[in-house]
């Protein structure tokens, strides 16, 4: 097949997206054979969302900066069963997030998948098919203003592990509680003239005490790579966890991230592919010899 030049747009006398895929789109040696997907943009499409696990839309096209469809290009690789999306509004946009498509066992019948990659259902699952529990934690972000922090100490739901970032003009204090709720309301950081409190927890109380310390560590390295505001406290050590579940609070931290910086909060002068993840590449805080910290 010819491929195109590096924007991946289509030749004069090819049919735009639009039209194209109401027709079935080829993969051959493991690569999509479309004219607005060349190997590199599949490459990098992929890449983006591995970084964290999942990538919103507007995520992977930063990162096909210089591609005339890069939306295009996204639909290709969703009609084509290499990723889904999670159009729960119904319609895609850029805070849409995208995650790969679980591939097939090669010993199961070949049966074609639906548009976005979701198979037909067929009045149950096979024997002995098993279902992958991705993740079992959703963030809770909560903003609060900073004259409501003596107040966070009856909300039930901060009486739970999480981390905490309070805001003063440009300086910031992250920290963590074993009930963060009540460690915002009656701490006694180094920090005055608070504007502004943000808490993340799980939804489902999932997180441990050592989830906790290991979480702060992330949110504050993310903090600190965005140089947005001035942090008053040192790194936190964090704390000896497996890196399975270090890659589930990462992943936490990187969904709440996005978040923060979706409603402008923090985190907006990062690109996307770098609010994601890549500013905590190489200071894994968790594993042999990592110190646990007591409070915050």
């Amino acid at each position: 097949m010819t491929y195109y030049s590096s924007s991946g747009a289509a030749a004069s006398n090819k049919p735009h997206f639009s039209s194209a895929i109401s027709s079935p789109i080829a993969i051959a040696s493991g690569l999509v054979q479309h004219d607005l997907v060349r190997p590199t943009d599949q490459v990098l499409i992929l890449a983006t969302i591995d970084d964290t696990g999942a990538a919103s839309v507007g995520d992977v096209m930063v990162a096909l900066e210089g591609h005339d469809d890069p939306a295009g290009a996204i639909q290709v690789l969703i009609t084509a069963g290499i990723i889904k999306a999670d159009i729960r509004s119904g319609v895609l946009d850029q805070h849409t997030l995208l995650t790969r498509v679980a591939p097939a066992d090669p010993d199961d019948d070949p049966t074609p998948s639906a548009p976005g990659g979701v198979l037909p259902t067929a009045g149950g699952l096979p024997d002995n098919a098993v279902s992958l529990c991705v993740t079992s934690m959703q963030p809770s972000v909560i903003v609060s203003p900073g004259r409501a922090r003596r107040a966070m100490g009856r909300a039930e739901a901060l009486h739970r592990p999480g981390v905490y970032i309070l805001l003063s003009g440009a300086q910031a204090y992250v920290g963590m509680g074993s009930e963060v709720g009540r460690r915002v309301a009656t701490g006694s950081q180094p920090i005055a003239d608070v504007d502004a409190v943000i808490t993340i927890t799980d939804a489902h109380d999932g997180l441990s005490e050592t989830d906790a310390l290991v979480l702060e560590r992330i949110i504050h390295c993310r903090v600190s790579a965005a140089r947005e505001v001035a942090l008053v406290n040192g790194t936190p050590d964090g704390a000896q966890i497996s890196p399975e579940r270090y890659e589930e609070l990462n992943l936490l931290a990187a969904t709440a991230c996005h978040a923060l910086a979706r409603e402008g909060h923090l985190f907006v002068n990062l690109s996307p592919p770098h609010r994601a993840g890549r500013a905590l590449r190489g200071r894994r805080p968790a594993g042999p010899g990592a110190g646990v910290r007591r409070g915050s």
